[in-house]
């Protein structure tokens, strides 16, 4: 851990000590007409502000559903300014006679950055009609120099960030746990992490969402993380989010990654997030890369997440600049495109589901996974590529409907793998050489015969696919598929295929199971 936040570490934990004894819960309720003290339901704040001027670490404020600004109309620097050692939890209902259950999704508590209370929503898709008619905050919530802070149930939403990040929240120099929170409709202008801003800070986000957001010239609409932060994405989705570039933007529908520590995806799903040139059209120099995550940095680990539907230039659901590690994942439809230079030229359309690039030497290692129906310009599957030497393992994968220009044929799929179920694995992109055998050892082309392809990718009783591939291959610590089932089980009817010992994996994202309750679909909203 870097000294900065082994210091953050360290007072976290001595605020801790020093507070415990002394901590008190604060209320708030938009709606209360008590004496305003905070010490009761009845009397609670209702100013969110009023309760951070007066918290101190180890102290809980719980905030009651309804909608709360931090500031006036047209003071765009107000924000709601976390706390040393302080947790905010949203999601009760408030009252004189409340008690002190949360259902944060039956209660909504809403920090909003419409502090001119106008800003217009058409119908249909969330963008139409957007109007935000008088300035909106530019950051919604605040941490600077903030150690062991929480953000609990709480929807933050509405910001607008205009040449700067962060809309939603910026945490610079910070120790934070969100859990549990709503980003939506935040939006930012030549800036980046939309939803949430990460510099230099130890951030964990667990069970959060983020959806229909907009970043004009920005990157990493839902996360953007930079410098020497730390940061864990557990069990979040993120849907409808956008990213429109230049030459030095619109990168990472959903994250960006722009740091010197290494970073942790696990349990998300990714739907409809894209990255796209402003405008839509190819300028000079720009290029948009990673409609669901954009990694330049730092090593990237992605576990048992789902890709569904994004977009991009480059890379339609991943984009990495550095080693990356993918394992028991499912990318379906997702999809790059090309678009033309002035001189009649296309550009981009690399890898629909997974592209990587490096002027240095990198590691790509994509395993347990699932590819289908993704598309590009060219290799609908996973492309990798770069002037240093390229270290690549694709193994226990299956890759099944993926094209590019030239149709769905090997080199659409992956040139490169073993262990694995690749559609038209022997039919080469035309006019090319045929397919060397010694790039796919124990490879084959066989129906993985999915139980209903597309919509539920799990291997049928009888699909080749069971037990056929390498043990070793598997990271240490991957007992679990996609769905939180055991990764290692054998199944006694089928042959043991693959390579290692007794049980064998089987190939892609879903491990069949002896028994239990069918489980279908993909489950992106939650």
């Amino acid at each position: 851990m870097p000294a900065a936040l082994s210091k953050l570490a360290i007072l976290s934990f001595s605020l801790f000590l020093g507070s415990v004894c002394d901590a008190k819960v604060i209320h708030v309720d938009r709606a209360a007409h008590g004496a305003n003290t905070g010490v009761s339901w009845k009397d609670a704040y209702v100013s969110l502000q009023d309760a951070l001027l007066v918290a101190q670490p180890g102290d809980e404020i719980r905030i009651a559903r309804g909608t709360y600004c931090p500031g006036p109309p047209g003071d765009t620097t107000a924000s709601f300014q976390l706390r040393d050692g302080v947790t905010l939890l949203g999601g009760y209902v408030g009252g004189d006679m409340a008690t002190n259950i949360r259902d944060p999704r039956a209660n909504p508590t809403i920090l909003c950055g419409d502090i001119g209370y106008d800003d217009v929503f058409g119908s249909g898709w969330w963008r139409t009609g957007w109007a935000v008619n008088s300035p909106n905050s530019q950051h919604v919530v605040s941490a600077t120099d903030v150690s062991g802070a929480t953000l609990d149930g709480l929807v933050v939403s509405q910001g607008y960030a205009i040449q700067s990040s962060g809309a939603g929240i910026y945490a610079e120099r910070s120790d934070l746990h969100i859990r549990n929170c709503v980003f939506r409709r935040n939006a930012s202008y030549q800036g980046r992490g939309t939803c949430a801003y990460i510099l230099d800070s130890q951030v964990q986000f667990e069970g959060c969402r983020f959806e229909e957001s907009y970043g004009r010239l920005s990157s990493g609409v839902g996360i953007g993380a930079y410098g020497a932060s730390e940061v864990t994405v557990a069990g979040c989705a993120f849907y409808d989010l956008e990213a429109d570039g230049d030459a030095s933007s619109g990168n990472g529908g959903a994250i960006e990654f722009w740091t010197v520590l290494p970073a942790t995806v696990v349990q998300c799903s990714f739907d409809r997030c894209k990255a796209f040139p402003f405008g839509g059209q190819y300028a000079q120099g720009s290029g948009t890369y990673g409609g669901a995550i954009h990694n330049f940095g730092a090593p990237l680990s992605v576990a048992r997440c789902w890709f569904t539907n994004n977009i991009s230039m480059q890379g339609g659901a991943i984009y990495s600049w550095k080693d990356l590690t993918v394992n028991n994942c499912v990318f379906s439809g997702n999809q790059t495109y090309a678009l033309p230079t002035s001189q009649g030229q296309s550009i981009g359309g690399f890898g629909g589901a997974i592209a990587t690039y490096s002027s240095q030497n990198y590691t790509l290692m994509v395993v347990g996974c699932t590819l289908v129906n993704n598309e590009a310009h060219e290799t609908g599957g996973i492309w990798f590529n770069g002037y240093g030497t390229v270290s690549a393992l694709v193994s226990g994968c299956i890759l099944w409907g993926n094209r590019d220009q030239d149709g769905v044929h090997c080199q659409a799929q992956v040139k490169k793998a073993s262990y694995c179920c690749i559609q038209n694995l022997w039919v080469p992109r035309p006019g090319e050489d045929p397919i060397d055998p010694a790039k796919f050892p124990h490879c084959f082309d066989l129906d993985p015969q999915f139980v209903a392809f597309p919509t539920d990718l799990r291997l049928g009783p009888n699909s080749p696919c069971l037990d056929a591939a390498d043990r070793t291959a598997h990271f240490a610590g991957q007992f679990w598929d996609i769905l939180g089932s055991p990764r290692f089980v054998d199944i006694v009817w089928a042959p043991d295929t693959g390579r290692g010992s007794s049980p064998l994996p089987d190939m892609g994202a879903f491990e069949r199971q002896l028994d239990g309750p069918p489980v279908t679909g993909i489950p992106v909203r939650r």
